[in-house]
């Protein structure tokens, strides 16, 4: 049961309503901000057997946001078969009009080929580069076990980077 909710969050993390309730938020025109310039990325994107996106924005030295980060491999190997990430927790943000940088923190739910849940917790960084046509990415896991992203081109998705 739990899986299927995080699956459920993920997926409406990443849809059009989540997106659109996004920008009613903090953002300039947005009323939360307090007038102060806002720095975001946001969007979503496939590579490999990985899903991943979300909002995160920078108001002043404060992050915030929420992202999502799912492994759903065809032909598992061992004994997980399935991952899903949800972050909440913001740090170390940079954010320029070609490429974003941030530490993640938060929950994540591996399923098992037995059935059974086990949950972790998770610190990532995740480094994406805006590019001309297409975006890449990057995931790595602070820590001794964790989630990790090899680094490379979007096999589908965009980002949008918003520098101050």
């Amino acid at each position: 049961m739990r899986t299927i909710t995080l699956l459920l969050a993920a997926a409406l993390t990443l849809s059009p309503l989540a997106a659109a309730a996004a920008r009613t938020g903090d953002y300039p025109g947005g009323g939360g901000a307090g007038g102060q310039p806002v720095a975001r990325v946001e969007g979503s994107g496939q590579r490999l057997h990985f899903s991943f996106g979300g909002s995160v924005r920078l108001v002043g030295n404060q992050a915030s946001g929420k992202f999502v980060l799912v492994i759903h491999p065809l032909a598992p190997q061992g004994n997980t078969l399935t991952v899903a990430c949800k972050y909440n927790k913001f740090s170390e943000v940079t954010i320029t009009p070609t490429a974003a940088m941030f530490r993640a923190e938060g929950k994540c739910e591996r399923l098992l080929v037995t059935g059974a849940l086990e949950p972790f917790d998770a610190i990532n960084v995740f480094q994406i580069v805006h590019g001309d046509q297409i975006d890449s990415i990057d995931v790595n896991f602070v820590g001794p076990t964790g989630v990790a992203v090899p680094a490379g081109a979007l096999d589908f998705g965009n980002f949008t980077l918003t520098a101050i």
